[in-house]
């Protein structure tokens, strides 16, 4: 029987293999283990970052940079600490001195991902920071070596539709007055967004010619169907400033006709207001009463559009509008004394009466008595106008300003027993009644000589405000004319010791003190 032969082994080759196997798990694991920790330390870099921790998130970054070199990220974020500190630091050489360390992180990150907008834009932002600050530590150096164009250009490029990149590229443009480059990028930034325009017109970039880019950017989003409706508002707004009435409110209405049956109030009050500029009176009516059908609150809408004719100063055609919309629509009294007002600013004081006085026909009102109590004091009419103050004052007793207008009127009239009837009403109707109210019907009393009233009143005022040197000192005068030197004494000693500065009080008191002893 023959013998198989012998199968022949290599057991060096099989330590050979299970020695790679092992050095490649090794290695494997060893690489998986890096980025383990580098991963630990970037997210810890990050929250201290977030919370404004720049020390502490510096250090994250640098340890995550050495488990993990070639981590974009990680450089990234190295270089936003680093461009942090350097902007909050006051010296400009250790600012140069920072943000020329973040530049060589941005310039790492950007070799280990070229294809990475947002790291060619922070290149750019450090470039430009750089070159600002050069030229400040060496201002007799004419060549900068620091040039940020070429990075905003790469990020444009990376992200050609930023509207971030292409403001910031805007404002260095504007700083290096290359001023046919920044045209082109205005008219392309206002073509990706048209409202854009809001921003860029409180720019210092902000010229008649970068008007013209805007409204160039714009027709070329209207022609390429890009934010159409945004595009013919803002342009709308543009050409209102230009006071192009006619091509405005064409444009304004294109845009309204993108919302169909979500026209807001606002809206049809812009598109009124263009019609009433542009003198078509009627437009401008159709308008501001299409606004109050469609406002959740009509008072709010009323006056604003009241604002609007009063600005513009076009009274008959506000009258006709007060009349048309209050045929249409339910008004309040408010909205009544809204337009009174209105008239009465714009001096038409027999048409302001006229609504007054209609609504306390319907239904008394204090606040329409007030306003022709106004009229009256504006026309010099005293007896009309103590007869609507005083209305006003009945339907409404707890308001001090009526009270307050109705007292003042009376002691200009020489009226002194109502005026002091009246400020007991005051004080009856007032929850918390001021020290004023008593001081002034003391004075009241005090010139019917009536001193006794007088010093309860100012005693009054004194418990409400005892540190008032004045009511202490009037109460000392009031006793000195009751024969009372005792309690003048008294009064003018406080009088001096609230207030020691006062060389009249010292004087009296001194006077009273000498001839009481």
């Amino acid at each position: 029987m023959a013998m198989k032969p012998e199968k022949k082994t290599f057991p060096a080759l099989r330590y050979a293999l299970c020695a790679m196997v092992l050095f490649l798990s090794l290695g494997a694991f060893y690489v998986f283990y890096l980025r383990f920790i580098s991963q630990i330390y970037y997210q810890k870099a990050r929250q201290l970052q977030k919370y404004g921790r720049l020390e502490l998130a510096l250090n994250s970054y640098k340890k995550t940079v050495e488990y993990q070199q070639s981590d974009a990220m990680a450089r990234k974020g190295l270089a936003e600490v680093l461009l942090n500190k350097g902007m909050k630091e006051e010296s400009a050489q250790d600012a140069f001195y920072y943000i020329q360390n973040a530049r060589d992180e941005y310039v790492h990150a950007s070799f280990y991902n070229p294809m990475d907008a947002e790291i060619a834009y922070g290149l750019a932002i450090v470039e430009n920071r750089l070159e600002q600050l050069y030229q400040n530590l060496h201002p007799e150096e004419k060549n900068n070596p620091y040039n940020a164009l070429p990075y905003f250009e790469k990020a444009i490029q990376l992200r050609p539709n930023s509207i971030t990149f292409h403001y910031a590229l805007a404002r260095y443009l504007y700083q290096h007055g290359e001023k046919e480059v920044l045209l082109k990028t205005v008219r392309s930034m206002a073509r990706m967004y048209p409202p854009v325009y809001d921003y860029l017109k409180k720019e210092p970039l902000w010229s008649p010619q970068v008007n013209e880019a805007v409204k160039s950017g714009l027709l070329d989003a209207i022609n390429q169907q890009v934010s159409t409706a945004a595009a013919q508002q803002n342009l709308a707004f543009l050409l209102e400033e230009d006071k192009k009435w006619d091509k405005a409110i064409l444009h304004y209405q294109k845009a309204l006709e993108f919302k169909e049956d979500n026209i807001s109030a606002e809206d049809y009050i812009h598109l009124g207001r263009l019609f009433l500029q542009n003198n078509q009176i009627k437009d401008a009516q159709i308008n501001f009463i299409k606004a109050l059908y469609v406002s959740p609150s009509i008072e709010k809408t009323f006056s604003s559009i009241g604002h609007i004719f009063k600005n513009t100063h076009r009274i008959d055609e506000y009258y006709a509008f007060y009349h048309e919309a209050n045929s249409r629509f339910l008004f309040s009294p408010k909205m009544h004394i809204t337009s009174a007002r209105y008239l009465m600013d714009l001096k038409q004081y027999r048409r302001a009466q006229r609504i007054l006085t209609d609504i306390n026909k319907q239904n008394p009102d204090a606040e329409a008595y007030y306003w022709l109590a106004r009229i009256d004091e504006i026309e010099k009419d005293f007896d009309a106008m103590e007869l609507h103050i005083q209305k006003a004052t009945v339907i409404d007793p707890s308001n001090m300003n009526y009270r307050q207008m109705f007292l003042g009127l009376l002691k200009r009239l020489g009226k002194q027993d109502t005026a002091e009837r009246e400020i007991g009403l005051m004080i009856q109707n007032s929850d918390n009644p001021s020290p004023k109210f008593f001081d002034e019907r003391a004075k009241l009393r005090r010139n019917r000589n009536d001193y006794t009233g007088a010093v309860e009143d100012w005693k009054s005022a004194i418990r409400i405000a005892p540190k008032n040197a004045v009511f202490h000192a009037n109460i000392a005068e009031a006793y000195m004319k009751l024969g009372n030197f005792a309690l003048a004494l008294e009064y003018y000693q406080k009088a001096v010791q609230l207030d020691p500065d006062n060389q009249s009080y010292v004087g009296k008191y001194k006077k009273l003190k000498g001839e009481s002893s």
